[in-house]
């Protein structure tokens, strides 16, 4: 319940930019993505706008510690997990990486270079070259059961699929349009990617319109897009899966 709570708390966050507990109050920059460690002790926050990550105790709420992923203004940090093994991936947009990183010092194990296939109908939306060429990752989803974490890529309309123990990529997919959050059921091996939110970025609009959540089924071969659903809604955007595999809920 009380890590539930500060779930909720996040969505606070992310709209005001600013928190306090009874100890202390931070001030962040757009919040962006949210993952609780496997004990439930812990809540790690990407600072979308300043390239930090953050450490919360779950408890109290008090910030443990944080870290620099990037420069202000060179990038961002977007999607955030943590695996069983204390690891963090984090998703640095306008570098083109996936950050891991030590959940428990908050230190960089490695960057993960996200270099695929570039450009199949993606989010262009008017934009430059220099803008077309990036891949943009967005959020990580993980399979410690079998072995593979994957990663959307908004800008190159892809979802890619990683070693969990090596990390070098596997596969990449096209997808119907602008894949942005990703649930997985590791039972089934089916990954399931909603829409990017269309949004007005100087003038550009980018994002998608499309109703579409899609799944993709994967095993040691690679990944293939096995049904597109139809939401009835514009840019299903936030997606979770229920916990018999069976109903997907979107926002």
């Amino acid at each position: 319940m009380r890590v539930f709570f500060y779930m909720v708390l996040f969505l606070f966050v992310s709209c005001n930019d600013s928190m306090s507990s009874q100890e202390s109050s931070y001030s962040f920059d757009t919040l962006h993505g949210i993952a609780i460690s496997s004990n439930g002790e812990f809540v790690y926050v990407s600072g979308r706008g300043d390239g930090n990550v953050y450490k919360f105790d779950a408890q109290t709420g008090d910030l443990i510690n944080s870290i620099n992923l990037v420069p202000l203004g060179e990038s961002r940090t977007g999607g955030i997990a943590v695996s069983q093994d204390e690891k963090l991936y984090v998703t640095l947009q306008g570098t083109d990486k996936v950050a891991i990183v030590n959940a428990s010092t908050l230190e960089v194990i490695e960057q993960i270079d996200v270099v695929l296939d570039m450009m199949d109908g993606g989010m262009d939306g008017g934009m430059d070259d220099s803008m077309m060429s990036m891949n943009t990752p967005h959020y990580v989803a993980l399979d410690e059961e079998n072995g593979y974490w994957f990663v959307s890529a908004i800008m190159s309309n892809k979802i890619a699929m990683y070693s969990i123990d090596t990390n070098e990529l596997i596969d990449q997919i096209s997808v119907n349009e602008d894949p942005a959050i990703l649930e997985i059921n590791t039972s089934s091996k089916t990954l399931y990617s909603s829409r990017m939110m269309v949004m007005d970025m100087g003038g550009m609009n980018m994002g998608s319109t499309a109703n579409s959540i899609d799944a993709i089924s994967y095993d040691e071969n690679g990944m293939t897009l096995s049904q597109s659903y139809d939401s009835q809604a514009p840019t299903p955007h936030g997606i979770s899966l229920s916990d018999d595999g069976i109903k997907i809920v979107s926002v």
